[in-house]
């Protein structure tokens, strides 16, 4: 009952008003935002100078104050409710997260703390709500080290396969308010589950490269193309990553191009063409080697993929490609 209350006010709250004003050309839109109403006046008569008369003006000033009154008095009300509803029963995690778009909305932050408890009592491993609780306190929490303390609670309170949006999440604030904890992040994190594991290896790469340099870029992917699992991202990356560079390495390049066609050569049409049109392209490729690079993606394909991929290789020989 509370969770249909509760829906009937959030219509209520974001439905355009039908209120008629007092002339007839309605002299505000009434425009949502983030689930709440804003009011914007609509353009509204000059005098012959030009300029707004002073009673215009002061018949949209009183029309928008009655407007919005009308519309803070609903938030309060759907507010109070939720506070009720949370005291009495188990809401959905997805009504405490609008819980909190209102409170934000209305300017109710101090209030936010409250709807958290609450729904993060309910719902201790819920995703969602804790992704809510990290933006909020990312952007509202200036503190480091309670930042980091809320991110290691929600990285320990959810499912662990379930927990990549978190991480991410962390990473990018890290990334620009705590360097070393990028660190400790990607330190734990290409240990956990391949949910989570395999998108921040290639993450790692990066990171390290833009934090430090080539050559520790080149130790961490020494480490990690030994660690199952992996990903053909992964060594896409770190190829890219390699060509980037002023000098960059043929022969760390050739060798990634190794390792990727070991671990996924009879599955992926387009890593043998890349690494064909590498030794074509490349300036100190060597293109008489793109013909037993051919010959050993004919024998290392599955079946089915064998015709694609002699279609797009004669495309490359054309220059089609």
């Amino acid at each position: 009952m509370w969770s249909l209350y509760i829906r009937f006010l959030l219509t209520e709250l974001t439905k355009k008003s039908s209120r008629k004003l007092c002339d007839k050309s309605q002299a505000v839109n009434w425009v949502p935002l983030g689930g709440l109403l804003s009011f914007r006046p609509k353009a509204q008569s000059t005098d012959e100078d030009g300029a707004f008369t002073c009673a215009t003006r002061t018949r949209h000033t009183v029309e928008i104050v009655a407007l919005t009154r009308i519309a803070l008095c609903r938030a309060a009300l759907l507010l109070m409710t939720f506070q009720h509803a949370a005291d009495e029963v188990k809401l959905s995690a997805e009504l405490y997260s609008t819980w909190v778009d209102v409170l934000c909305h209305v300017g109710q932050v101090d209030a936010v703390p409250t709807a958290f408890c609450h729904g993060l009592g309910q719902h201790p491993s819920s995703v969602m709500l804790w992704l809510v609780r990290l933006r909020f306190i990312t952007t509202t929490n200036r503190v480091v080290d309670e930042v980091t303390a809320v991110i290691e609670q929600a990285l320990n309170s959810v499912e662990e396969k379930e927990s990549y949006p978190l991480w991410e999440l962390a990473l990018c604030w890290a990334k620009l308010h705590s360097p070393d904890y990028v660190d400790v992040l990607l330190k734990k994190g290409v240990l956990k589950c391949p949910e989570v594991s395999v998108p921040l290896k290639k993450d790692y790469l990066d990171w390290v490269l833009f934090s430090k340099d080539v050559h520790s870029m080149r130790e961490i992917y020494k480490s990690l193309s030994g660690s199952e699992p992996l990903s053909i991202e992964f060594f896409q990356t770190y190829i890219s990553l390699e060509k980037s560079q002023a000098k960059p390495s043929i022969k760390r390049i050739k060798q990634t191009y190794e390792d990727a066609v070991q671990h996924y050569g009879s599955n992926s049409v387009e890593l043998w063409l890349d690494y064909i049109k590498m030794e074509m392209t490349h300036p100190k490729g060597k293109p008489q080697e793109a013909g037993q690079i051919h010959w050993r993606a004919m024998k290392t394909l599955n079946g089915e993929l064998i015709e694609k991929f002699v279609t797009l290789y004669t495309l490359l020989q054309t220059g089609h490609l």
